[in-house]
């Protein structure tokens, strides 16, 4: 697949997929997303990763997890500007994680999904900024947690609940503490 451009890649997989050839169009969406993300295509990756996750269970071996190709998707439709489909794959990672097995991932995503929603125009929930904040209190040197902790100070800010300037000072030591840039 090396010397073939975008377009012939595209082209396989779409043909392949157009075949019922599963297995094949599975593969070749996957190598077809790849080379669009490559030449900037993020909408094309988008669409062929989608449809590699519509594949996927029809597929006895897929080289990539569920989980894994929903982050591929989440991050696509990141690129894409799509925030709904980014929202739709978080919401399908929150209900496949094992939030007890990977609490900080679990963590990221309960806050993603809250500023989305926010970005989006729906109603966010501090519910999950409450769960990410729990989830991530048995990592208080963890990025996550300090961003868990900020995100709560700053819903008791909004709300002019009276713990909420400690809690913002709470937010910025965990953040210090983190050396996490982003934090």
């Amino acid at each position: 697949a090396d010397e073939m451009s975008v377009e012939q890649i595209v082209d396989l997989a779409d043909h392949h997929y157009r075949a019922g050839h599963r297995q094949e169009a599975y593969r070749w969406a996957l190598l077809g997303a790849e080379a669009a993300e490559r030449a900037g295509g993020a909408t094309e990756m988008l669409r062929l990763l989608r449809r590699a996750l519509d594949l996927w269970p029809q597929v006895p071996h897929p080289e990539l997890s569920k989980l894994d190709l929903l982050r591929r998707i989440q991050a696509a439709a990141e690129q894409a500007g799509e925030q709904e489909e980014e929202l739709a794959a978080v919401d399908s990672l929150l209900a496949i994680l094992d939030r007890d097995q990977q609490p900080l991932l679990a963590t990221e995503l309960l806050l993603h999904r809250n500023r989305l929603q926010s970005h989006i125009g729906r109603a966010a929930t501090v519910d999950d900024v409450w769960a990410a904040a729990r989830l991530s209190a048995e990592y208080p040197e963890s990025a996550e947690h300090a961003l868990a902790v900020a995100g709560l100070a700053a819903d008791e800010a909004w709300g002019g609940v009276a713990s909420g300037p400690a809690r913002a000072d709470e937010a910025l030591r965990l953040a210090r503490a983190s050396g996490s840039a982003k934090a």
